[in-house]
């Protein structure tokens, strides 16, 4: 420790909540300090080497015998420190910083803190696409919104920006893409000609639909209500996900003949994403029978038919409350609003259930 040399390592270089560090056992075992060291002498170097791995700047030491008995295990004992002091301290060195450092721990540290910046720095560009990806998404779900489609918080994103990107080619694409398309077309100079594929799409799925009801029907009238309500069944459907869902799907014909409504098959597809619609239309028949037998239950305990009448009305209510605090929860889990938002609309709605039930025991 006689020279007096720059720092071995730079001073930021900080290996705290790193416990480990790395032992090369051949390369002590062969050293002179291990030849050489007394017992004593070897048990202070090693808790020492220890000790410096841990300093700031980490493989230094402070020049100090208080300081270094401790860390050698002595204590307070600064006699005894004295005894084994020289030989604890080999390879130390004393630099223009005021502390010692150990040119082999020192190595070690160095490396070891590089290792720690590159771990850092990946760690912090995954933390800033996570949270880009985050931003990304509530603008998908946001413009999906905007299309009529909500689909699950738990779609992958990939999913996500694919199927937003076959929406936005079907109703046109951007601003500028129309431009373009207009364009192209209006070169031919044929008057008859728009470039309006919106339009195009539209009338095709129109005339597809018309073929499937003469198909279908065969010119009968109820046979088309049922295909007109079981197109407003799909609409439902899509919108909450279910986006491949064809207007004459032939479940939603069975639910549309059975006299299932929008409502009740929303009421009945609520939280059952990715479950088929033929599970789905089933559930909502099953919903309307039990309410339907509940409801005439009720009515046969109830002699007065206002009372049924009014219970019948809280009923409907409550569902439209539960409704309303499903979407207030899916609204805050696709990022429409914020958990604040959501947590003053379901309080409220959960107030108006309270005096509902209130009303029931009113009526009863």
């Amino acid at each position: 420790m006689v020279e007096t040399i720059d720092p071995l390592v730079s001073a930021d270089v900080d290996l705290r909540g790193m416990p480990f560090m790395p032992l090369e056992v051949q390369r002590l075992r062969d050293s002179t300090f291990a030849l050489q060291a007394t017992a004593e002498e070897f048990r202070a170097g090693i808790l020492l080497w220890c000790a410096s791995w841990l300093q700031v700047p980490a493989g230094s030491l402070p020049d100090d015998d208080a300081s270094l008995a401790s860390y050698a295990g002595f204590g307070r004992d600064l006699r005894g420190w004295r005894r084994v002091k020289s030989g604890a301290l080999r390879g130390f060195v004393r630099c223009t910083d005021g502390r010692m450092y150990h040119p082999v721990i020192a190595e070690k540290a160095a490396k070891a803190w590089a290792e720690r910046l590159d771990y850092l720095e990946i760690k912090e560009n995954d933390r800033l696409r996570k949270a880009e990806e985050r931003k990304d998404r509530t603008r998908i779900f946001a413009k999906l919104r905007e299309y009529g489609v909500v689909m699950p918080g738990s779609t992958p994103t990939a999913k996500l920006r694919e199927h937003l990107a076959d929406i936005e080619r079907d109703h046109g694409g951007s601003h500028g893409q129309k431009k373009q398309g207009h364009k192209e077309v209006t070169r031919t100079r044929h008057k008859g000609v728009t470039a309006n594929k919106k339009k195009g799409k539209r009338e095709g799925e129109a005339r597809e639909r018309d073929s499937l009801k003469a198909s279908s029907s065969s010119n009968n009238t109820s046979a088309d209500s049922y295909q007109t309500a079981a197109a407003e069944l799909a609409r439902v459907l899509r919108k909450m996900g279910w986006s491949e869902c064809a207007d004459g799907h032939p479940e939603l014909l069975r639910a549309a003949q059975a006299g299932i409504k929008p409502e009740a098959l929303q009421a009945a597809a609520a939280k059952k994403a990715g479950k088929p619609i033929s599970y789905v239309v089933s559930r909502a028949i099953g919903m309307r029978d039990d309410a339907a037998s509940n409801s005439q239950d009720a009515v046969a305990e109830v002699a007065d038919p206002a009372v049924a009448a009014a219970e019948q009305e809280v009923y409907q209510l409550r569902r439209q409350l539960d409704d309303k605090i499903e979407t207030a929860v899916n609204d805050c889990r696709i990022g429409l609003i914020d958990e604040q938002t959501r947590d003053e609309r379901v309080a409220a709605y959960r107030q108006a259930l309270q005096e509902l039930g209130g009303a029931v025991g009113g009526v009863c």
